[in-house]
């Protein structure tokens, strides 16, 4: 019975610490992310847009949102690459849930 309870007990360890270092990588990857989203009162009166443009991330949820593919939007924005759409979909959500 001890062993079986001890076993246990290391399985919920190792369960958790998996599940830290999961959430831990994935906060890492969601800021770097975010710095891709420049918030500056000088550019577009302030609204959220892709670092280094004028790109509103409005424009980009707008564009997903009546259907277009990622592929479609970064035609239509040459300067925008996927880590921008995904950093853009970060920002609407923090949570990274939809």
């Amino acid at each position: 019975m001890r062993y079986v309870v001890a076993q246990t007990y290391l399985n919920c360890r190792r369960l958790w610490f998996s599940l830290c270092l999961t959430i831990e990588i994935d906060r890492r990857f969601s800021m770097s992310l975010l710095d891709r989203i420049e918030l500056d009162p000088r550019i577009c009166n302030g609204k959220a847009v892709v670092q280094g443009t004028r790109i509103p991330v409005s424009v980009i949820l707008d564009q997903i949102a009546s259907g277009d593919s990622w592929d479609d939007i970064v035609k239509g924005f040459p300067e925008l690459k996927k880590e921008d759409i995904r950093a853009a979909l970060l920002f609407k959500n923090p949570s990274g849930y939809t």
